[in-house]
């Protein structure tokens, strides 16, 4: 199914990176609280890539579209996070994180 999968990177990071771990507890936290009411928050705060969206492209970075959605964002998010997180540091991730 996957041509190129990745299971490990070969970079050892420095630090513990804290700040991949919170954004990976925050975006499941969030889809766990949202998941009753997931059609509302999707209608109201998925992303519409027009300037009357302009705030759904801050907000629909948080959301995800069930499990198998989630899992793997988060997956990817743990083995490339915690390695530009190490190598940009803690500031410029998060500023990265948030605006891209």
């Amino acid at each position: 199914m996957f041509l190129f999968f990745p299971y490990r990177i070969d970079r050892k990071v420095k630090a513990m990176p804290w700040l991949t771990i919170a954004i990976i507890f925050i975006n499941t936290v969030i889809y766990l609280g949202v998941l009753p009411i997931q059609e509302n928050v999707w209608d109201a705060l998925g992303f519409r890539a027009n300037p009357a969206g302009l705030l759904t492209w801050f907000t629909s970075m948080w959301l995800h579209n069930g499990p198998v959605h989630l899992l793997p964002n988060m997956y990817f998010l743990w083995l490339f996070g915690s390695v530009v997180e190490d190598t940009i540091g803690k500031v410029r991730y998060a500023l990265l994180y948030t605006l891209i």
